[in-house]
């Protein structure tokens, strides 16, 4: 792999390299995030496409953690001779088998499924089969799967023996402390291997570089080995803090609930950034904790960092998926994002686990108006009348959608049934009123 190639050409493939608001020149992995569910960005996928592009004549691509897989796309696009590996077990998703099939669909929609020898496993195990079959040929290894300490290291570990003798390590969630210090451990060990590119990010899932990348060479010609002193000065205290044995841990939970509720005091005090610090400082500790994620999607969905708040909703739904709300909150901050088709899916996911979600009814429906789908959005409706023919909310939603559709006698018809189930909801009257004085007002032009 030839690095110096890679981390001499890698800034010309960007537009303001070196700021918060770096984006790829090419459009081309923007059409990627469009058909596929992820939570990288288009800035990632260019830096593995060229990854791979600096690849030697019979080296691999492998990938550790593909979710659906929009990085292993993004790497291997426009790359026609480039083969890799990749591996996930899906363990942390409500519904593993549903994201394999939604993997293998995504490679087949862009071709790349013959190029892809994927393992559907646990990483460490991949991992030690793997030299079997590549013979010390893995030119770029990208790592983005657990990013607690052991995993970290144990993915270094054993790769190292089956990289090719120049390699390129790129490891994702680079702002975490577990990760860092990891990388620190194993370079301190490892004369082979340097930090070659630090590219940091300002928040989680931030649009440049997500939750941070590292990037490392290997070289297995280089013997000069960091100095004691250097080495030391690689510790992160708070690396080395989540270490502590369990017991240790338990004595620190009263710690962590005043932590937690210092949290949702800054919350409700409009502290949005120091409440942000707080929950991500507690997430690291406790990161099953379903309503600190949902908390943090709040502060920075009022912050504005929609691709955070996003971030955070997937973790929620890593630890439960089956909840419909957390995917109609999803759907919405998609559709902020213009996501549309993923906000969509998130939409009828929250229908699906839960036919009593009226509004996101609606908020599909419309979705489906806005993109020209009538006849799904009518769909829709229907689907939610026939499941609550008693609810005069779901008559108002339709009644408003026929109104904006300028179907007027429709919507006249579908107000009186909404006025007969609640006579004494004055909004039923009210739009039921609007609708008779838009048809007369129309007669009489």
């Amino acid at each position: 792999m030839d690095y110096q190639k890679f981390i001499t050409q890698l800034p010309t493939l960007y537009e303001d390299w070196g700021t918060d608001t770096v984006k790829p020149k090419s459009p081309r992995f923007d059409r990627v995030l469009e058909q596929v569910e992820s939570m990288t960005t288009t800035t990632v996928m260019q830096l593995l496409n060229f990854a791979v592009e600096c690849m030697e004549e019979g080296e691999y691509y492998c990938e550790i953690g593909t979710y659906q897989g929009s990085t292993l796309i993004g790497a291997l696009l426009d790359r026609d001779d480039r083969p890799a590996y990749a591996v996930d077990n899906f363990s942390e998703l409500d519904d593993p088998g549903e994201t394999l099939d939604l993997l293998q669909q995504n490679l087949n929609q862009f071709n790349l499924k013959d190029r892809v020898i994927f393992q559907n496993q646990d990483f460490e195990e991949f991992l030690l089969e793997l030299p079997q079959e590549i013979n010390g040929r893995i030119g770029v290894y990208f790592y983005d799967c657990a990013y607690d300490y052991r995993s970290q290291l144990v993915g270094l570990l054993l790769i190292k023996s089956i990289l090719a003798d120049r390699a390129l390590i790129v490891l994702n969630n680079s702002n975490w402390k577990t990760v860092q210090q990891a990388q620190k451990d194993f370079v301190a060990a490892h004369p082979q291997c340097q930090v070659l590119l630090e590219l940091s990010a300002s928040g989680a899932a931030y649009p440049s570089f997500g939750n941070g990348i590292l990037i490392l060479s290997w070289d297995a010609s280089r013997s000069d080995r960091p100095s004691s002193a250097k080495a030391r000065q690689q510790m992160t205290p708070a690396a080395l803090r989540s270490l502590y044995p369990l017991d240790e841990l338990a004595r620190h939970q009263g710690d962590l609930q005043r932590l937690y509720q210092e949290a949702i005091r800054c919350q409700q005090q409009q502290d949005l950034d120091l409440a942000q610090v707080k929950y991500r400082e507690y997430l690291l500790w406790h990161p099953e904790a379903v309503d600190a994620w949902l908390n943090l999607a709040e502060v920075a969905r009022q912050k504005g960092d929609n691709l955070e708040a996003i971030a955070a909703l997937l973790k929620a739904l890593e630890q439960q998926g089956t909840r419909s709300s957390i995917h109609d909150r999803l759907g919405q901050l998609l559709e902020q994002l213009d996501r549309l088709p993923r906000a969509i899916a998130a939409y009828r996911k929250a229908i699906e686990l839960d036919a009593n979600a009226l509004e996101t009814y609606d908020r599909l429906g419309q979705l489906l108006k806005k993109m020209g789908d009538l006849e799904g959005a009518e769909k829709c409706y229907r689907q939610a009348i026939a499941t609550h023919p008693k609810t005069a909310e779901i008559y108002l939603y339709f009644g408003q959608f026929l109104t904006q559709t300028d179907r007027i006698e429709e919507a006249i018809s579908i107000y009186k049934q909404a006025v007969r189930l609640a006579p004494h909801k004055r909004e039923c009257l009210e739009k039921l009123e609007s609708a008779i004085a838009r048809r007369e007002s129309r007669q009489n032009s």
